[in-house]
This record gives structure tokens, sequence and C-alpha cells, in this order.
């Protein structure tokens, strides 16, 4: 029996996780090759990571850094739109 993730919601966040998993998983099948992937997700108050096999820790370490900047400037976005 297969669950779509969307069967499994109850609320606007969680609606909005699952749109980007199924959104990953688009990629994933879209792409000719993949590499690396690490989920960082909080529940119930815990952080609860999930990800690939580590083939190369600097490449990942740099995509790490890269996810860094792009919080960042949503932070930045966020209170230039006077959301926080």
């Amino acid at each position: 029996m297969t669950i779509k993730f969307t069967e499994i919601t109850n609320d606007k966040r969680k609606a909005e996780l699952i749109d980007c998993l199924e959104s990953a998983k688009e990629e994933v099948y879209s792409a000719s090759t993949v590499s690396n992937m690490v989920i960082l997700l909080r529940k119930d108050g815990t952080f609860v990571t999930r990800g690939t096999t580590l083939e190369n820790a600097p490449e990942l370490i740099a995509q790490l850094e890269v996810l860094k900047f792009d919080i960042l400037n949503r932070m930045r976005d966020e209170i230039s739109d006077g959301e926080c």
C-alpha cells in the first residue's frame, strides 16, 4: 500500500512541508544524476535528520553553506517586507 504525502496532512504548515517534499521528489525523478540529500525536520520540538549516504563530505558542507546563504536572504527579505 502506497501512502501519498498529501494523505497525512492536517494543517497549513504540514501541507507546506509536504509540498516541499513532493517538489524534491519530482526533481529527483526528472534528473539524470543526483548526489546528496539531507533533511532537517523539527518535529514536536526535536530536530530529526534524514539523509543519503555521505559520499563527499566537503561537497555536502558547501551545499550547507549555500543553504545558509539562502536562509539569511529569506530572513532579510521578510524583514524588509515587514513580516518579522
